[in-house]
């Protein structure tokens, strides 16, 4: 489901993909369009489901064919910054690597001309095998989606339902639980266009590795940026620079060239 936080404007739009419980942290996305500014189109995905009419796509893959087609529908084909958090960073990065793929076939650009990662996972994906998925698995993806979920009432945030409504908080969570799978199916695959990620100290440790997967799946230019604080403190007491990095990262020039980043 596309968002607009804010369709104004002339310069090359933000869009921001889903985390790993398929929600939109709707206060975080409408701060960041007032800090972006009028100027800056800035739009969302949530993952489909919530209202009840289907479930969520089964692979990462399949997701980011359906929300290139939503973005395609609004009329967005580029040039786009796409932008994750978390999990969302592999969300984020596969529809970056779509568009990638059909710029090659078609020999043209591809719309994707930044893509923006903010505290990705330590490793690009688990690749889990559907066998993996045993009940006791299913049940503690169900109770850590639960417990995000949760943490919105806490939190005084928007959630996609009525949380307090015990039937679609069950939907919810269903679905946030279907969606994590479906992050934790996934591996990437290497991408060669310009990358900018963000990480607290623990992950750009890894991130950084001369023989961490990472390096192997960046192979364009990136830029990897630690930030001193645990993943929580993002966007409560780091959130005014979180929010400058990534305005600064599109205020880059898009033909900026970069060397290839160990860290920075």
């Amino acid at each position: 489901m596309l968002f607009r936080y804010n369709t104004e404007g002339g310069r090359r739009p933000l869009v921001l993909l889903h985390g790993d419980a398929g929600v939109l942290p709707y206060r975080r996305g409408r701060l960041l369009a007032e800090y972006l500014g009028k100027d800056r189109p800035v739009y969302a995905i949530e993952a489909p489901g919530f209202d009840g009419t289907r479930l969520p796509c089964t692979s990462i893959h399949e997701a980011a064919r359906e929300y290139i087609a939503d973005l395609r529908r609004a009329g967005l084909r580029g040039p786009l910054a796409i932008a994750g958090v978390c999990g969302g960073s592999l969300v984020a990065f596969q529809v970056a690597q779509q568009f990638a793929a059909e710029a090659q076939f078609s020999g043209g650009s591809s719309a994707a001309e930044l893509l923006l990662m903010v505290d990705p996972p330590g490793l690009p994906g688990g690749g889990v095998r559907e066998d993996k998925f045993r009940p006791e698995v299913v049940a503690l993806l169900r109770e850590q989606a639960k417990t995000w979920l949760l943490s919105l009432i806490e939190r005084k945030e928007e959630g996609p339902v009525d949380l307090h409504d015990p039937a679609q908080l069950e939907r919810a969570i269903e679905i946030g639980a279907l969606v994590q799978m479906s992050i934790s199916r996934y591996f990437a695959a290497a991408y060669a266009g310009r990358v900018e990620v963000l990480a607290i100290e623990k992950r750009a440790q890894m991130i950084r590795r001369s023989n961490w997967p990472w390096q192997n799946i960046l192979t364009g230019s990136w830029n990897l940026t630690p930030i001193s604080c645990e993943h929580t403190d993002l966007f409560s007491s780091k959130r005014q620079a979180v929010f400058e990095w990534i305005g600064s990262r599109l205020e880059t020039a898009p033909d900026e060239t970069r060397p290839r980043a160990q860290g920075s």
